[in-house]
């Protein structure tokens, strides 16, 4: 009966150490083509940087004259900007807070 169960402890050992230098093998499998595939994304990446790059600065180049209006005042003023002058009628009544009477476009 021991024999019996030495041989069946030796042989799930086995197994076991057969189990994972297969799955070393198949995982060391995998890596190698993910790093492949890795290598391949990144000189398509490079080459369409290279590629990409003039046009790029061409685009920036062409906007240069627009870029200098951006300081322009527009016509369009801010609800937050207008500013509210209330007056209580009587001191000792409470007065709204100055943001609950402010106008916007969505109370009118």
């Amino acid at each position: 009966m021991e024999k019996y169960l030495l041989n069946v402890c030796v042989t799930g050992g086995l197994a076991v150490l057969g189990w994972m230098a297969l799955t070393l093998i198949e995982l060391d499998k995998k890596t190698e083509v993910i790093s492949t595939e890795t290598e391949l994304i990144s000189s398509k990446v490079d080459a369409n940087h290279k590629m990409l790059t003039p046009l790029w600065e061409e685009f920036i180049r062409s906007r240069d004259g627009d870029i200098t209006r951006t300081n322009e005042k527009t016509g369009v003023e801010a609800s937050s900007e207008k500013e509210v002058e209330l007056q209580a009628e009587e001191k000792d009544q409470l007065q709204l807070p100055s943001w609950v009477l402010r106008t916007s476009s969505l109370r009118e």
